[in-house]
């Protein structure tokens, strides 16, 4: 069962994983929610102290959500967040991403 979880969570390091969160923000710019949710769940749910490879994808994605919102906002970049709103932002600033950042501290 956890081996079971842990590889669904790490799904989302490849991004190129179709109906992943990974894959389709970053690589159609589409922000779902609720696929957020479900990896902070399945995180949540799988604790394990010292697991570096859940840690390490928290951080990336921590890293690529960041970047692809600095890219939308950077009239230069070609990068688009097609159903970008400012509540989805503020969310992934004051909700998500800290969210995040404690089970990171907790693995």
């Amino acid at each position: 069962m956890q081996n079971d979880l842990k590889n669904k969570i790490l799904q989302n390091r490849d991004d190129s994983i179709k109906d992943t969160f990974c894959y389709l923000f970053f690589e159609e710019g589409f922000f779902h929610a609720n696929l957020i949710e479900i990896i902070i769940k399945n995180v949540e749910e799988y604790i394990i102290k010292n697991d570096i490879d859940i840690k390490n994808l928290l951080i990336w994605i921590c890293q690529c959500v960041d970047q692809c919102f600095i890219s939308h906002h950077d009239k230069d970049d070609y990068y688009c967040i097609k159903n970008y709103s400012s509540k989805i932002e503020s969310k992934w600033i004051n909700g998500w991403k800290p969210r995040i950042q404690l089970l990171v501290e907790k693995l």
